[in-house]
């Protein structure tokens, strides 16, 4: 029998990870439905949709049409990682007829079907129910309710995998906290009281980011805003226009605030040799867009998570890679993730405030942000314009 994969993590159930036919960090039509696609995915830790046909008694792979001859002795090696989606009649058939060795499902255009194993596939961008398998949300215009599903199916596994992590390794984090003795108390939240908004803040760091400039909201996003003012208002919160601190998006930060004065002079000297790294690598990467879903609490406040059009981490890796070859310093990424601060603490707050946010809002679509152009250059943590210096303007061709 299959065993049921779905896991928990602080007694919330956490959704498994299905590579859109073998996907996990974006379409490669050139390799989906290929035996070692599939293989490297599942030893990856995801779970894997592949597309099955028979013919005449033969079993294949491919979506569009039977293009990869396999054997049964392949589903049944993989079977406890594999969604079979039957292509044809006689697949289906064939898959049925082992049910109890191989989960599978058929659908076209249907908003629910049901898998052999009783779990509710659902059509992209179809209503959700808790339990169900969420397919495709990254063609959604809203991803509301995956957090509470019992899978993903998505070209993007590695990304919704970070997600998952993220959420369960900071939500420990806080929520630990509330079953120790008072005697053992330890505030978990990071506190930067440097950003109240009184204070001058000169700290810097040289980074590639880009503002709201181009940014479809949907009415949560204005919601969102009125809620945090009153919930949080003491907080250092960021919005498209300010008026204290500027909602953005930091591609990556290329020297990081511990590393700007030590380093400063260094990128004066070889602005050019960064500045030919940036250009180059990033010429293809524009323009995209971010869809914005979800608040996640972490020890120094809230975050939006971003759904890229492109897996971005490709463009970070290769720029490090180039740095380093060069002998450049610079502050490698320390996370896959994007996301744009909404909240930074700048005075005392609970954890548990921050988790009921973020609970509250885990499953809400704030907009989408299309991104034209990058700035490069000094910026700071509240990303105020007047506290900025720009160096060079990414777009589609350079400037």
């Amino acid at each position: 029998m299959l065993a049921d994969t779905a896991e928990t993590a602080g007694g919330r159930e956490v959704p498994i990870i299905i590579a859109h036919r073998g996907n996990t960090r974006g379409p490669r039509k050139e390799l989906e439905n290929t035996l070692p696609y599939i293989q490297d995915a599942i030893a990856q830790g995801f779970d894997v949709e592949v597309d099955v046909w028979s013919v005449d008694g033969q079993l294949f792979l491919g979506h569009d049409e039977p293009e990869i001859p396999i054997e049964p002795s392949f589903l049944d090696q993989y079977a406890a990682n594999l969604w079979c989606h039957a292509k044809n009649v006689h697949a289906l058939g064939y898959l049925l007829s082992r049910r109890d060795a191989l989960r599978s499902f058929s659908h076209d255009v249907d908003p629910h079907v049901i898998t052999s194993d009783g779990r509710i596939w659902t059509y992209p961008g179809r209503e959700l129910v808790k339990g169900a398998i969420s397919v495709m949300p990254e063609r959604s215009d809203h991803q509301t309710g995956i957090w509470n599903c019992y899978g993903i199916c998505t070209d993007f596994a590695m990304l919704y995998a970070t997600y998952v992590e993220m959420r369960t390794r900071n939500r420990k984090k806080l929520v630990g906290f509330r079953t120790k003795k008072e005697s053992d108390y330890i505030n978990p939240l990071i506190v930067d009281k440097l950003l109240h908004h009184t204070l001058i803040d000169e700290r810097r760091c040289l980074a590639v980011y880009t503002y709201y400039d181009d940014f479809a909201p949907t009415p949560a996003w204005s919601a969102l805003n009125t809620y945090l003012a009153k919930e949080f208002g003491k907080q250092n919160i960021y919005d498209v226009a300010g008026p204290i601190s500027f909602v953005h998006w930091t591609f990556m930060q290329i020297l990081g605030f511990e590393q700007w004065e030590e380093h400063s002079a260094t990128f004066a000297c070889h602005q050019s040799k960064y500045l030919a790294i940036l250009r180059e690598e990033m010429a293809t990467l524009l323009p995209l867009t971010i869809k914005w879903s979800g608040l996640v609490a972490v020890p120094n406040g809230l975050v939006m998570l971003g759904y890229p059009s492109v897996d971005v981490n490709i463009w970070r890796q290769r720029i490090e890679s180039r740095l380093e070859k060069e002998g450049l310093p610079f502050r490698r990424y320390q996370n896959d993730i994007v996301h744009s601060t909404i909240l930074r603490l700048s005075a005392d707050e609970s954890p548990e405030r921050l988790i009921a946010a973020s609970d509250a809002w885990q499953d809400v679509f704030f907009g989408t942000l299309a991104v034209s152009k990058f700035q490069v250059g000094r910026s700071s943590w509240r990303m105020q314009p007047t506290e900025c210096v720009t160096v060079d303007v990414v777009e589609n061709n350079w400037r």
